[in-house]
């Protein structure tokens, strides 16, 4: 039985913008990428909770997006704590930040549907925006065992399969970025199921869509 009612947070239509905090409790921010070590040790795609502090050594860089904050922030060494609308870094330095659209909620069926018992209402008609290089996160635990996460083009002809990592699908290291202002479908295959969305790209660094849980 597919336990989880998937709804998808894209980065997109603020008509109906949503924070975060109400899918994912306490997880305020999402790791990047990590160059050096970091104690606690953390890895790209790795969630962070509200007063979450991780030590960098002088020459370690961390890049992560803060969801309440709307921003993309690069920092260099030292003590960084993470707060649900903050951060803060203590003898290190912030190298850059850049603002992220926050997400908000796209259901993935275009028609209602029953998942178990529970019932997925219509999906908006506006089709919502990824970035060039999305990472798609499950909100409530890690991927079930088995399960396929695949973008394809507007034909729905397989583009590229992505790569899942705990709560995290992702491009293929070394992969192309997708095309701007190309459609593609995201396509989930888990427990049985299967789940089609279709998204526009645009000319945006990255996405970050959230995959919730509504129980």
């Amino acid at each position: 039985m597919l336990r989880h009612l998937l709804l998808l947070l894209a980065v997109a239509v603020p008509s109906i913008l949503m924070p975060v905090g109400v899918l994912a409790a306490n997880q305020v921010a999402i790791v990047y990428d990590v160059q050096g070590s970091a104690e606690p040790e953390v890895f790209p795609f790795d969630e962070l909770s509200a007063g979450t502090v991780i030590n960098l050594p002088n020459d370690a860089v961390l890049n992560f997006v803060h969801y309440n904050l709307c921003k993309n922030i690069t920092v260099k060494g030292g003590s960084l704590k993470i707060e649900e609308q903050k951060f803060t870094i203590s003898g290190g330095a912030v190298l850059g930040q850049t603002d992220e659209q926050c997400p908000e909620r796209v259901l993935l069926k275009n028609e209602s549907t029953v998942i178990g018992s529970i019932k997925l209402r219509s999906v908006p008609k506006k089709t919502p925006q990824i970035g060039r290089a999305p990472t798609f996160l499950t909100a409530g635990g890690n991927w079930p065992l088995g399960s396929k996460v695949s973008l394809l083009n507007a034909n729905k002809k397989l583009v590229t399969n992505l790569v899942l990592r705990g709560r995290a699908a992702s491009l293929p290291k070394g992969s192309s970025l997708l095309e701007a202002d190309k459609e593609y479908n995201l396509k989930i295959q888990t427990e049985g199921k299967t789940f089609i969305r279709k998204f526009i790209c645009k000319d945006k660094n990255s996405s970050v869509i959230i995959i919730g849980n509504k129980f």
